[in-house]
């Protein structure tokens, strides 16, 4: 995995697919917590529910407009 400061609040990562599933992965179990506990921070909940929306979004579009690549899935 390589990550880069593209600024202050941007970074670029790159990474194998296994990589990012096992990172998205994790991130869905946090939620499943998150949501399971009635104590936790609702900025945490809204935080990671946005980004893994985002990520979702972003991988919709990727396999839609592959155009004779290898889609991500």
């Amino acid at each position: 995995m390589r990550i880069v400061a593209a600024d202050r609040s941007v970074i670029a990562i790159t990474a194998t697919r296994h990589e990012i599933t096992t990172i998205v992965a994790a991130a869905r179990m946090a939620l499943e917590i998150i949501n399971a506990d009635v104590n936790a921070p609702a900025g945490a909940r809204t935080q990671l529910t946005r980004a893994l929306r985002q990520y979702d979004a972003a991988i919709a579009r990727a396999t839609a407009t592959h155009n004779g690549s290898i889609p991500v899935e």
